[in-house]
């Protein structure tokens, strides 16, 4: 009798964990040619997770996300047929298979896409993208198709929130220099080129400015001394330094500090040096007509 239920309870231990084993498993299927054609997991035999295809040339096709076998996403992509794994198009759509968003890729650079945004397959937006980012000219629409309005970004920050950053460090009374004080006249010439990054400028102990994309800013000091000038690093592009130069202040003088931003490679590298009041000058009134 007890050899009879021992049998009996192998049995349902072998029993249950393979049917546990059935319910939770990874599905594969292959190509003839034995390249993978589709793979994803089941749980409580349900599809769940991320599942992908896969084309005879081993280029993935389609990424469709499940939730406990209900489909919430699905992104497709298709390829340049002269270049392997070349991205052309990629589409993403919801769970009741509505467009939301549309990628045409650039031809050999797959960091740089045309791309249009949807709700309920009716177009909210297009524009351009950088390394994922928005670039350049940007349209909004209404529900009807009308142009709602028209913005532009510079790698990923709207040209006007630059424009306003800019407005606010010109919001100042220039102060002519006396024998009683020195001005410090500190600019940025605006570039494209890392338009959204800055760093923060000290002078001595203090933090002065903000040196944006545009900058122009008037300091004032009021005691001889040798001042230490002093760049501290923010924006998470912009390299790390220590670059620091030294200005010996005389009362009555105008100086003109010019900064710069480097770009080129991973990182952005800040720098500034002082530049002769003739040049100085016609760059600094320049970009406070802009």
């Amino acid at each position: 009798m007890k050899s009879i239920l021992f049998s009996f309870f192998i049995s349902f231990f072998v029993f249950t964990t393979l049917q546990v084993d059935a319910q939770d498993s990874t599905f594969t299927k292959l190509w003839d040619n034995g390249k993978l054609k589709e793979e994803g997991n089941y749980v409580n035999e349900s599809k769940d997770g991320i599942w992908k295809r896969w084309n005879q040339k081993g280029e993935l096709t389609e990424l469709n996300h499940y939730s406990a076998g209900a489909l919430k996403s699905k992104v497709t992509f298709e390829y340049y047929l002269h270049t392997p794994s070349l991205l052309y198009k990629q589409n993403k759509y919801d769970s009741l298979n509505h467009l939301v968003e549309e990628r045409n890729y650039i031809y050999k650079d797959n960091d740089v896409y045309d791309v249009v945004f949807y709700n309920n397959e009716i177009k909210i937006s297009d524009g351009k993208m950088i390394k994922g980012k928005k670039d350049g000219k940007w349209t909004y629409y209404n529900q009807d198709g009308s142009v709602k309005e028209v913005k532009k970004y510079i790698e990923g920050v709207d040209t006007e929130e630059i424009r306003e950053s800019n407005k606010i460090n010109k919001d100042y009374t220039p102060v002519e220099p006396s024998k009683e004080n020195a001005i410090i006249k500190i600019y940025r010439p605006k570039a494209n080129a890392g338009a959204n990054m800055y760093y923060e400028l000290h002078i001595n102990d203090s933090n002065v400015v903000d040196v944006i994309n545009g900058l122009v800013y008037e300091y004032e000091i009021t005691q001889e001394d040798i001042y230490e000038l002093t760049i501290n690093s923010v924006s998470d592009k912009v390299a790390k330094s220590s670059f620091k130069i030294k200005l010996d202040v005389k009362l009555g003088r105008t100086y003109f500090l010019k900064c710069e931003l480097l770009t080129g490679g991973e990182y952005s590298i800040p720098s500034m040096k002082i530049v002769n009041p003739t040049k100085g000058l016609s760059e600094f009134n320049r970009l406070k007509e802009i």
